[in-house]
This record gives structure tokens, sequence and C-alpha cells, in this order.
């Protein structure tokens, strides 16, 4: 099969008898025979010097050598600082759509903020689940293995996973915007079905004059089946890289 390879800013085009596939930083690209990290970030980057980007964010998978990599080895291409990935259109939800969702007793709305407590106004039927907390069950201390403790927080929050889950932050943007990334990519990894992100955060719902409750509501602890993706590895790269953006 033959296959020719171009860029367009930061875009990797991999051409296959005609057919163009864009691969963009934020994503998982395989490796071709014969392909360095260099030549790859000169293509996704601009720069063959940036590989160390590529590298830091694979360290798990490549190891500590950069030159030594495999045929086939899945490697998430992390984006420069200051550039984003393109955001799933289908995850974003504006106010319109949110007041018809928070109606749905199958919907569970979980709010990534600090120190949310009672008193405290949320959307109504909320579950606090504070950003600092999910980091933690992500990178148990206690040799604890990830998939447990992954496990262990879910069950804390009482989740089903086969149900819509909304995620809310503050208000959407900078900070907000990588905790709310990040926090959509461990539960998509999780193995979450359906995930949706509220556009603009508590702030936008706040102005909107909508319905507000004092408090976000008691947790129902369950017993949550995960099961971490297959290519876990890569994920939590990408994890690791939103968490220092999002800190």
């Amino acid at each position: 099969m033959q296959f020719w390879k171009a860029t367009l800013g930061s875009a990797l085009f991999v051409l296959v008898a005609g057919s163009a596939v864009a691969q963009q930083c934020g994503e998982t690209y395989a490796i071709q025979p014969g392909e360095t990290l260099s030549e790859i970030a000169d293509r996704v980057y601009g720069s063959v010097l940036r590989f160390d980007l590529i590298h830091e964010a694979n360290i798990d998978v490549i190891g500590p050598d950069p030159a030594r990599v495999e045929q086939g080895t899945p490697l998430f291409l992390p984006c420069a600082r200051g550039e984003r990935p393109p955001e799933p259109a289908s995850s974003r939800i504006g106010i319109e759509e949110m007041a018809e969702l928070f109606l749905d007793p199958q919907v569970q709305i979980i709010d990534l903020r600090e120190n949310i407590g009672f008193g405290d106004q949320v959307v109504p039927g909320t579950l606090s689940a504070p950003f600092g907390d999910l980091v933690r069950a992500v990178n148990p201390t206690d040799g604890t293995p990830v998939e447990d403790a992954v496990r262990t927080k879910l069950g804390e929050l009482g989740l089903f996973m086969d149900r819509p889950i909304v995620l809310v932050a503050s208000d959407g943007a900078g900070r907000s915007s990588a905790r709310l990334e990040w926090a959509e990519a461990l539960l998509s990894a999780a193995g979450a079905d359906t995930l949706y992100v509220l556009d603009g955060g508590f702030s936008a719902w706040k102005q909107q004059d909508m319905p507000l409750a004092d408090g976000p509501v008691s947790p129902v602890p369950r017993r949550v089946n995960v099961d971490l993706a297959a290519d876990w590895e890569n994920r939590s790269a990408r994890l690791r890289a939103l968490e220092a953006e999002a800190r």
C-alpha cells in the first residue's frame, strides 16, 4: 500500500490510496517503518528539536532512550504550550440543552469546583467531585493500582457509567477548561458511555437565572466496574500534561 505524508500547521496528514486522515496534537499516532521521533516532531510541530515533547509524554511506552522506538508503537502527540487539540463538538452543551438534561433523573451532574458544600450554589442534583480529589485517585501514593483507586473514587460518587454524565466547572475557560478536558479524558478511559461538558460552566448557568440548589446532593456509594482503556499508558500521559495545565 502506498502512502504519502504532508503537514498543515500542527496537523499531520497521512494520505493512503488517495484518502487523507488528519493527525493532530492531542491524538494518538502509530509509528511507521523507519520513523524517528525527530521526524514526527518536524511534521507535527515544525521542528525536529521538539521530539522531547513526544518522548516526555510517552516515556512509559518508549523508555529512557528516545532513539529506541518500534514500528507500530502508539504514541500520544501532546500539544505544544499554548496550543489546544480540537474539541469534539458533540460533548459541549449549552444552557438550553442542560435545562432539559438536568430534569432527567438518569443524568448525573458532576461539579469539579473545589470546596463546594452545603450552602454553596450548584445546579440542582449535582454531585461534588473536586478536581484535586480526582487527581489523587489517578496518582495513588500508597501503592494501590490505579484501576483500583479510580474504581474506589467513582464508587464513592455512586456513578453509573452507562448513564449520561455532565461535567461542570466554574466557567469553562482557562484552567477550568483544562480541568474539564482532564475529567472527560479520565471518565472516558474508565468506560463512561455518554459524557457532556456544560459550556460556560456554572457561571453561565447562574447568569442565565437558571434553577439553583444550596449545596450538592449526598452520593450513594455503590460498586462500580471500571476497566481502564487498553491504551491507558498513552491516555495517562495526556492526563499528566492536562493536569499540569489545570493546576
